[in-house]
């Protein structure tokens, strides 16, 4: 009973973002009638998409369950990877948790070990994004400076997080008797709850056993490199294909529009609407010469299907298949 509680839960939402893509779609008419226009130009490009975004997910499964020691859970951890961005379109950073929840459901891995994981995934994507937005800073400073000044207040912040990250994720693998000494002194906490801490944080440094490794360490970065390449070349697949666009594209200013949209993702809105209007303001400041109707319908088109519909296929179809095998093996039993 308490699966299909989970399950209408997870069912429920899919159908809200299906709604509310559809109304998103429905109320820029722009962008239905480019679509419409350029439908044989964009179809091969978004098909293309599908493709780089799953094996970008397959890529990123495949590193969790290596972090984990569980290779045998590879397919519950890419339905719970796309289940959380399914959650993540409405709720923001709520689909983390959903992600944690859907994989601990089928699987007896402590929390504190899934949250390790966790940690150390989105540690690893901060570092890969910190050096795109270096590479960047070097390579299109005067560009970001004279149009997006209020990057001189998010950059230092999220260069600060990364800074603490890690130090804090160093401490951790490397300094974790540290820890669990300090802890076992800090007479105030109490007994029972340092033996709560000691025991919670045991778990969770077992979840980092595996980047220890020079090799597991290669890996790592190799995959994030390789996940983040693979959302650039399909975001390059789109703007290669909408045929308003200046007809010579320098891939490093497609690349900085890359890095503003991205930017602009991070902000923890519901919906992930800061997304296209940096993509806006991007194409408006990269390319002066594109129309603000067409810069609107291309940051329409890569919001709505990069962002929401590739998750909503994903998703809906990780729910339909849990849905479908939890109620043929009740039906075996």
């Amino acid at each position: 009973m308490k699966r299909w509680i989970q399950g209408l839960v997870l069912l429920t939402l899919f159908t809200y973002c299906v709604w509310v893509f559809l109304e998103l779609l429905l109320k820029n008419k722009g962008t239905l009638e480019a679509l419409r226009s350029h439908v044989l130009t964009l179809l091969p490009a978004l098909m293309g998409c599908i493709v780089l975004l799953v094996v970008s997910v397959l890529i990123r499964s495949h590193r969790w369950v290596l972090m984990l020691n569980q290779p045998q859970a590879y397919w519950l951890s890419f339905r719970s990877i796309a289940i959380g961005y399914l959650v993540q379109c409405p709720l923001s950073k709520f689909g983390e948790f959903a992600r944690l929840g859907n994989f601990k459901r089928s699987n007896s891995t402590p929390i504190a070990t899934l949250l390790s994981t966790l940690f150390l995934d989105r540690f690893l994507d901060t570092i890969t994004l910190m050096g795109m937005i270096i590479y960047c800073l070097f390579t299109s400073s005067a560009l970001l400076e004279n149009h997006f000044p209020q990057f001189s207040q998010l950059l230092p912040k999220l260069g600060i997080l990364s800074l603490f990250a890690l130090m804090g994720i160093t401490v951790v693998i490397f300094k974790h008797e540290w820890v669990e000494s300090s802890l076992r002194k800090q007479i105030w906490i109490g007994i029972i709850w340092q033996e709560k801490l000691t025991n919670f944080f045991s778990k969770f440094k077992a979840g980092l056993s595996y980047c220890k490794g020079l090799n597991g360490l290669s890996y790592l970065m190799f995959t994030s490199i390789a996940i983040w390449l693979l959302y650039y070349l399909a975001f390059l697949v789109i703007i290669k294909s909408y045929p308003n666009l200046p007809s010579h594209l320098l891939l490093g200013d497609i690349w900085l529009l890359f890095c503003i949209g991205t930017l602009g993702s991070l902000i923890p809105i519901p919906g992930g609407v800061a997304y296209p209007l940096f993509l806006q303001r991007g194409i408006a400041a990269i390319w002066p010469e594109v129309s603000l109707q067409d810069g609107i319908v291309l940051s329409t088109i890569i919001y709505l299907y990069n962002y929401w519909a590739i998750n909503i296929i994903l998703g809906g179809l990780s729910i339909a298949f849990q849905l479908f095998t939890h109620q043929k093996i009740k039906r075996d039993d």
